[in-house]
């Protein structure tokens, strides 16, 4: 069965207010608002296609899209116009994130690529998943199948912070899914985990309930100081004070956060102990004031995982990349699309080869030269 509505988006409508409770002042830039189409598949329906949908004034037309996977909701934004002839781009926000909030900054991007922005299990409109299904690992199924569902793939995945994880292990376990990665101040090497008593406290048998209930009411007030932790030491955007905190904090959004944290290191582990390098154009990008995910810490755990990978450095941002400077994002994904065409992909096989013979002679030339020196020892 198929249902279609035609709705408004979380970020673009006029009902949400602000972070104080109030509407926001006159003149706040507030992403266009889209028209939403909803899509429901029931379960069994394989290969069910959407009804047109009329396509509102503008270059694209944005679908909320609801697969259902094993009874299990999955939502999507997707957008796209009719001139769209790059590959799909996949993307996936970050710990405590939403669909809307990745989507908002990166909009540009659906004039040359179809655009799909997932709300991970337990966030926005997605349904939980049980905590052992959380972990980067097994997040990457889920994504995997949710593109399957739709038809989607191999895309260019973009990546914010945890997100970042995500994707790395998309790409492992299933690579016939992903053309090439954009990771923004990826969040992939295991690490101590923070104190986080409220997460804590969310989570407890005995209180966490009521304090997972509490949690959605103040979120409005607490979401200034949250904000400007996050995007530090850059300044809030706008737009970012018309996010619907109270759904980004609710109860299974909640518990996916721990779910996902404590899955975190482990995944994370078996992800490196496969030493095995990722063949795919991958293109880092991080802050040089990040204080979320500190590049030296993650950076020098990323790159060797990176077969195909380089880094971008911008020295004067913080860890939202997306929304300080989704220019440079758009250029990191135009890079990988051209990568992911059949010179791109030759060029990159060429360079791959003349590598091996580079590190074989070198290899060869330290054999001989400790030959050579043994020689000399036993003739002396």
């Amino acid at each position: 069965m198929i249902e279609i509505e035609i709705c408004g988006s979380h970020l673009a409508s006029d009902d949400h207010t602000g972070i104080s409770g109030a509407p926001p002042a006159t003149g706040t830039a507030v992403p266009p608002a889209p028209l939403l189409r909803h899509l429901v598949v029931e379960p069994g329906v394989a290969g069910a296609e959407p009804s047109a949908a009329p396509t509102p004034a503008g270059p694209a037309l944005a679908a909320a899209v609801a697969a259902s996977l094993d009874g299990r909701t999955a939502h999507v934004i997707e957008v796209r116009a009719a001139a769209a002839s790059g590959p799909p781009v996949v993307l996936l926000h970050g710990l405590g994130g939403l669909a809307e909030e990745i989507l908002a900054p990166l909009m540009p991007l659906a004039a040359r690529h179809r655009l799909l922005a997932l709300d991970r299990p337990g966030y926005g409109s997605s349904a939980p998943q049980p905590a052992d299904e959380l972990a980067p690992d097994r997040q990457a199924d889920w994504v995997a199948a949710v593109l399957e569902r739709l038809g989607v793939g191999p895309a260019i995945v973009v990546a914010h912070s945890f997100g970042a994880s995500v994707a790395l292990w998309l790409v492992r376990s299933h690579p016939e899914r992903v053309a090439g990665l954009v990771l923004l101040a990826p969040f992939c090497r295991p690490t101590q985990p923070a104190s986080k008593p409220l997460l804590r406290l969310a989570t407890m048998p005995a209180i966490g309930r009521p304090v997972r209930w509490a949690i959605p009411q103040v979120a409005p007030w607490l979401a200034g100081r949250v904000l400007a932790s996050s995007f530090a030491p850059d300044p809030v955007p706008p737009h970012m004070l018309r996010l619907p905190f109270a759904v980004a904090v609710q109860p299974p959004a909640v518990l996916a956060m721990a779910a996902e944290l404590r899955g975190f290191n482990p995944a994370m582990e078996r992800f490196a102990a496969a030493a095995r390098p990722i063949d795919c154009r991958t293109v880092v990008i991080w802050g040089g004031r990040d204080r979320v995910t500190p590049w030296p810490h993650h950076g020098a755990w990323l790159m060797p995982q990176l077969g195909w990978g380089s880094a971008v450095e911008l020295p004067a941002v913080g860890h939202m990349i997306q929304h300080l400077r989704p220019d440079v994002v758009a250029g990191a994904v135009a890079e990988v699309a051209a990568s992911c065409g059949r010179l791109g992909r030759l060029m990159h096989r060429v360079r791959r080869a003349a590598g091996r013979v580079v590190r074989s002679t070198s290899r060869h030339i330290r054999s001989q030269a400790r030959t050579g020196s043994t020689c000399q020892m036993r003739s002396q």
